[in-house]
């Protein structure tokens, strides 16, 4: 028998919260789950764990290799999906007891490829933070009434746990993640499936508990440096799947404010590097970046309200400073560049 739903855990080096999460799993009101863990070459118990949790539960596959990174992992299980939807978990987080449930019914009632929902943030000591409400600009400036996501919404939530996939459109259309040991392996993956998807959908109940780590990959500011290869990967797969015109303004507005944001966050020293990206970026799209300026990004329907005036503390004044900071570096720099390149010509 099918089961309904195949929940995907990529595996390294989580002894600490390994166990939370498996119980949030095996526990699930629905039992007619598969669930496949692929330990991507962890060096402390987190295998040991995962046997002992396969022991105990049949619908339990381990898969074991080395360590290749969160992306790989998850694509290793891609063969072994038996369910008819498919989610993703990281196994320091922990899921709602009716996730699955709730996930499944509400999608064969709407036939949806992609069925989005809300996670609830907690910290390292277990606090729940205050939900990030990213609806609709409304919500930034007070408004608690839920309005329905645009397909422009369905872009930006990358993350590979927000959402539940038909098995069959995920598998058939090759919507896997990127490879390698860097942090936004699903920011392709989601853009993929958004553009070729027929029918999206979401709720509004948050089932996922997001441990926000320190330490985590997407954390660690040595890999804010990767954020113009993953949009440069990201650009590669919209050309060829045809859907890179359609989405063309989109994109270069996400991937200015993702650039902005890694330079916001990072070291010094990866600063200098994010620098010289941007100023290659943006001078190849001059046309565009101009268009798109820092003062009309603050306007209610853009990236940078949603996301950088939705920050509610200190993290507020540092984004708004060095993101100002960066245009202003990399507007000068573009305009400086066409002046020479026309007085060039003009000699």
């Amino acid at each position: 028998m099918q089961p309904n739903v195949t929940i995907i855990l990529p595996v390294y080096n989580v002894e600490k919260y390994l166990r939370e999460c498996l119980d949030s799993v095996v526990n699930q009101t629905m039992r007619e789950i598969q669930i496949i863990c692929v330990n991507d070459g962890s060096t402390d118990g987190s295998p040991a764990i995962l046997e002992e949790y396969a022991m105990n539960d049949p619908r339990i596959m381990v898969i074991h290799q080395e360590n290749q990174g969160g992306g790989s992992a998850r694509n290793a299980a891609f063969p072994h999906i038996k369910g008819k939807y498919t989610c993703f978990v990281d196994p320091d987080d922990w899921i709602d007891l009716q996730l699955c449930e709730k996930l499944f019914r509400r999608a064969e009632e709407t036939q949806a490829e992609m069925l989005f929902f809300e996670f609830a943030r907690v910290d390292d000591r277990g606090k729940t933070k205050p939900r990030l409400r990213r609806r609709s600009p409304s919500a930034l400036f007070g408004t608690e009434q839920p309005q329905l996501l645009k397909n422009d919404d369905y872009f930006k939530m990358t993350s590979a746990c927000q959402k539940l996939w038909l098995s069959d459109f995920l598998l058939r259309n090759q919507i896997m993640f990127a490879t390698g040991k860097q942090a936004s392996n699903d920011v392709v993956q989601n853009w993929k499936g958004v553009a070729l998807a027929t029918k999206i959908d979401s709720i509004d109940d948050a089932l996922y508990y997001y441990r926000f780590c320190q330490n985590s990959i997407s954390n660690k500011k040595s890999n804010f440096t990767n954020v113009v290869d993953v949009y440069q990967e990201l650009k590669n797969t919209l050309q060829d799947i045809g859907a890179y015109e359609n989405h063309r303004d989109l994109y270069f507005k996400v991937k200015m404010y993702r650039i902005f944001r890694a330079y916001a966050r990072s070291t010094r020293e990866s600063k200098k590097i994010i620098l010289e990206l941007a100023r290659n970026q943006f001078d190849e799209d001059d046309k565009n970046f101009r268009s798109n300026s820092i003062w009309s990004c603050f306007l209610p329907n853009q990236v940078f309200c949603k996301k950088v005036f939705a920050q509610k503390d200190k993290r507020f004044f540092s984004n708004l400073f060095y993101t100002s900071a960066l245009y202003l570096h990399v507007f000068c720099f573009t305009f400086l560049r066409n002046i020479s390149r026309r007085l060039g010509v003009a000699s």
